[in-house]
């Protein structure tokens, strides 16, 4: 015998399944929003190029200086010496940069070289891409 006065089953599961997509919406937020703030590297606010032995011309560094000076809202006196410092300190900070390069491409070129005598030609043509390398001193390398 069927009672008339219950609802069809769909409607009785509504809730349930607006729950459901509730919860995987906000997960799926909740995901996103740790990824991005996170887990993502993050390229800092200030500070040079990510692009190793990239030069940067005085209009570079002059933006860098008014771009701290409106961040931190510095005087015109404070604007003038960090401006100064900044021209001071440029070409040794500079050196640091380019001799912590050299460190750097010393300690990997023996294991980077053994990584190459076990890729296939092919390979090595997709790790150079990957790496950014070029391809020629890659082949050097080995």
């Amino acid at each position: 015998m069927t009672v008339l006065n219950d609802p069809p089953s769909s409607s009785r599961d509504r809730p349930g399944v607006l729950t459901l997509l509730a919860a995987v919406l906000f997960g799926a937020l909740l995901g996103i929003s740790v990824d991005r703030l996170l887990l993502l590297p993050r390229r800092p606010e200030f500070g040079p190029p990510a692009i190793p032995g990239a030069e940067l011309s005085p209009v570079v560094r002059e933006m860098f200086v008014r771009r701290l000076t409106s961040a931190l809202d510095l005087t015109e006196e404070q604007h003038v010496a960090v401006a100064a410092l900044v021209e001071r300190e440029y070409p040794r900070v500079r050196a640091a940069g380019d001799s912590a390069r050299l460190v750097f491409e010393r300690a990997t070129l023996e294991p980077r070289s053994a990584l190459l005598k076990i890729l296939t030609p092919e390979q090595r043509v997709r790790f150079a891409r990957m790496t950014g390398l070029n391809l020629d001193s890659l082949q050097r390398i080995r």
